[in-house]
């Protein structure tokens, strides 16, 4: 008989790479798991399919026209009163009923987006035995804010007597983390891809054929919102470049909900037929063949960002373990290692510096077939594997209330 159940609420996209391998992990592991799908705020989705993935009972609350119904200040008001309030609390017990969870079983509340921690503290307050676990991707205190109101902060300090542990996605957040919450478990589970998901054959083909006659093909796949940080003008431009110069492919996958950032997409789609590709939505399993299939991997943030925080990106570790050379402006971890398989920029560098640079890169065909090998090979120091049993020892300690 499993003895715990793993109760999963989060409002990411369903594919989500890290949601998806932890979810993974804990089928593999005999726990009984459960998860609920939120949408807050994306009109397209849902068409969304919350089948089950890895074996685990999913479900999905539509919450869109709730969220969006009202405007301006009104909206942020009504939404917060909705978050804090029981209606959410009831919509999500009479889900996981419908997906069978046995309420009278210990249960871990693991929570993926700070949006959800009121409804996981409600939760864990009607039933005995319950514990909430956060997973916090990202550094909140230094995120955007609305108003002048910091809301994942905020609600993060609304929720913190609930909260028995913490998950970061990075040893350099240990510290700040023990600091924001001082009574919880602190335990990190970076953002590293795993093996399972990948075709080894296939990488090692890519890098052994490359030659001066290989075109070259670089890639981003994720958020293309201008509100955030993701400096997305300059890879539009590094894109263009390589195409006119080298004649590579360049491949943009995401979202646009910026109408004159969509024309520009569409125009140069248009005008570089088949080499400047908008692929639009990308769901997870193509992403992962196309980053297999790409020469060069783009990750670059605006540097004025406000969020120019150490940080742990998955898509920079898929980088590595396709054999994809990262191209980054960011402060990640483990930037001594990466040297020899990445190109490496601080928010000091020029936008002509970064594109001068990856041009050389492209048109130095040795150098390129090193780096991607090196990244490759050290790939193997920053798997989901490696990492993973954190949840479960965590899980442990949390229910019996022992130390980590």
């Amino acid at each position: 008989m499993k003895l715990m159940n793993v109760l999963v609420l989060d409002s990411h996209s369903i594919e989500d790479s890290r949601i998806g391998r932890h979810l993974r992990y804990l089928i593999g592991n005999s726990f009984d798991v459960y998860r609920v799908n939120y949408n807050f705020y994306d009109s397209v989705s849902r068409e969304w399919d919350c089948s089950s993935r890895y074996g685990e009972a999913c479900s999905g609350l539509d919450l869109f026209y709730i969220f969006n119904k009202n405007k301006g200040i009104k909206r942020r008001i009504l939404n917060t009163s909705y978050l804090m309030g029981k209606a959410i609390v009831s919509k999500t017990e009479k889900t996981i009923n419908e997906l069978g969870l046995n309420l009278f079983k210990p249960t871990i509340v693991h929570v993926h987006d700070p949006i959800l921690l009121p409804v996981a503290s409600n939760l864990v307050k009607r039933h005995y035995g319950w514990k909430l676990v956060y997973d916090r991707h990202e550094l909140y205190e230094s995120s955007h804010k609305d108003c002048g109101i910091n809301v994942a902060r905020a609600l993060e300090q609304l929720s913190i007597r609930q909260i028995s542990a913490v998950v970061i996605v990075s040893n350099e957040h240990l510290s700040k983390t023990r600091q924001l919450f001082p009574k919880a478990i602190i335990v990190p589970v970076p953002n590293y891809p795993s093996i399972y998901d990948y075709n080894e054959k296939t990488i090692m083909d890519k890098i052994n054929s490359l030659n001066q006659y290989t075109d070259i093909v670089i890639s981003y796949i994720g958020s293309l919102d201008k509100n955030f940080d993701r400096d997305i003008d300059l890879m539009i431009r590094i894109g263009q470049e390589a195409v006119e110069s080298f004649g590579s492919r360049f491949l943009l996958g995401g979202r646009i909900l910026d109408a004159k950032l969509e024309t520009k997409v569409r125009e140069f789609s248009s005008k570089y037929s088949g080499k400047f590709c908008f692929l639009g939505y990308v769901q997870r399993e193509e992403t992962i063949e196309l980053t297999t299939r790409s020469h060069l991997g783009l990750y670059l943030m605006k540097p004025d960002s406000c969020y120019w925080v150490k940080c742990s990106p998955n898509k920079v570790f898929e980088y590595l373990i396709c054999g994809t050379v990262p191209i980054i402006r960011a402060d990640i971890e483990r930037k001594d290692e990466m040297a020899k398989c990445a190109l490496l920029f601080d928010r000091s560098t020029s936008n002509d510096e970064v594109l001068e640079y990856i041009l050389k890169l492209i048109a130095d065909r040795q150098r390129l077939k090193k780096m991607m090998m090196n990244a490759k090979d050290i790939s193997a120091n920053f798997t989901f594997e490696s990492v993973a049993k954190g949840y479960k020892e965590l899980y442990e300690s949390v229910l019996n209330n022992s130390p980590y």
